[in-house]
Parts: structure tokens; C-alpha cells; sequence
């Protein structure tokens, strides 16, 4: 990740979302708090333990063996609202050592190229990378409240664990753990 500047990203082209390939194996994806409302009514969504604290996110699949019940065979998002950790994609926000927000790019990321939407046109930004950069710091800016809610959850002691008990029809069963 670097932060997007004229000088180094001048040439570069944004391709159009197409496959979600990397996120089929995906079990779980991080949400933001602004997304909670589009997402609870249709999907489930968990708080799991990461590092010392929790994030919230949404389940897609009942363990990391399993294919993310979110998306088809052909790699398109079947669910009706698509999560801004996948629609964020290859930017992200990033603080300097001057507490300075950079809105940063993945040049390693298969939708940078030479073909699809330019950052840049004459020397100034595109509508495209501004509108990018304006969601890019909301979404920061929800990360970082969605942070706080969880840490304060934690702190009150208001998280339990949740374990669910499966079976199926041969009579195996097994249970998931860390929700």
C-alpha cells in the first residue's frame, strides 16, 4: 500500500469489479458501522475475537473449509447489498507519522493495470478518484467509530461467545466456535 500521488500513479487505470475470486474462501468479512443497516436485515453478522479486542463482521461461510455463501460459482456477489471492504478495492486509508490520512493504493491489486478508469487527467485528479477518496475517508472514519463501539462492548463485558451446534443427516455433527 502507498499513498496515491501524481508523480507515481499518473498512468495508472482502475479496471471494473468482476470476479471476487480472493474473497471466496473468505469465512468472514470486516464491516463497518455505516453498513449495519443495510446488512442486518439480510445477513448475519458476528463480533469475533481478533488480537486483544473484536471486530464486526459478516459471516459467510461456517469455517475457512467452506466456499463464502456469498458468492456464486461464476465469483458474482449473490447477496443484495455488496460490502464496502470488497467495493473499497485497491484503495484504502492510511495515518502518516504526522497523523496525516493518506488515501493509499495496492499497486499489486489485479484492478490496477493499463486499461479501465485513469486517476488522473491533466495533472489533476479524476471525478472517479475523488469520489474514491471521499468514500475511502468516511469508511475510515467508520472503521475507527465501529473500533471504539467494540472496544466499549468489551470493556462492559457485554460480548458472550457463541457456539453453534451443528449436525447433518449422517449423523455427524460439530460445533464453531469464537463468534
Amino acid at each position: 500500500l502507498v499513498p496515491i500521488t501524481y508523480e507515481e500513479h499518473s498512468e495508472i487505470r482502475i479496471k471494473p469489479l468482476e470476479g471476487l475470486a480472493e474473497f471466496t474462501n473468505a469465512s468472514l468479512l470486516p464491516i463497518y458501522d455505516v453498513e449495519i443497516p443495510k446488512l442486518v436485515v439480510s445477513c448475519p453478522l458476528v463480533v469475533v475475537p481478533e488480537g486483544e479486542g473484536y471486530t464486526l463482521s459478516l459471516l459467510c461461510s461456517l469455517s475457512n473449509d467452506m466456499p463464502n455463501a456469498w458468492i456464486d460459482h461464476e465469483g458474482k456477489w449473490v447477496g443484495g447489498y455488496l460490502p464496502a471492504i470488497i467495493r473499497q478495492r485497491p484503495f484504502t486509508c492510511l495515518k502518516n507519522k504526522e497523523d496525516k490520512l493518506l488515501v493509499c493504493i495496492d499497486e499489486d491489486s489485479p484492478l490496477v493495470g493499463d486499461e479501465g478508469t485513469p486517476l488522473f487527467e491533466n495533472e489533476s485528479p479524476t471525478e472517479y478518484l475523488n469520489k474514491m477518496k471521499e468514500f475511502i475517508t468516511i469508511l475510515y472514519n467508520s472503521g475507527q467509530r465501529t473500533g471504539r463501539v467494540m472496544k466499549l462492548l468489551h470493556d462492559l463485558d457485554l460480548i458472550t461467545s457463541w457456539e453453534i451446534q451443528l449436525s447433518n443427516q449422517g449423523g455427524t455433527s460439530g460445533k464453531i466456535e469464537g463468534l
